[in-house]
């Protein structure tokens, strides 16, 4: 980065740029994982003819414990 800028409002653009980079992968990221769960509870409610706002309450208020629940039982 220190190569293409000759002052500091070039390497504060640089810098921006970058950053800009990191922030649409981490959009891009939370939206996969969004419709990921709406591809989900759509297949378990039409599968189960269960409500599918019910669904989306139970996986919200039960993904924080399975997220601990694998990471205490993950192995390298």
């Amino acid at each position: 980065m220190l190569n293409v800028a000759e002052n500091q409002p070039q390497l504060a653009t640089v810098i921006g740029h970058e950053i800009a980079h990191v922030t649409a992968r981490h959009s891009a990221a939370r939206v996969s994982t969004q419709l990921a769960t709406q591809m989900g509870v759509s297949v378990l409610a039409q599968t189960t003819g269960m409500d599918p706002g019910l669904i989306g309450m139970g996986a919200r208020a039960c993904l924080p414990a399975l997220i601990l629940l694998s990471l205490a039982t993950w192995r390298c």
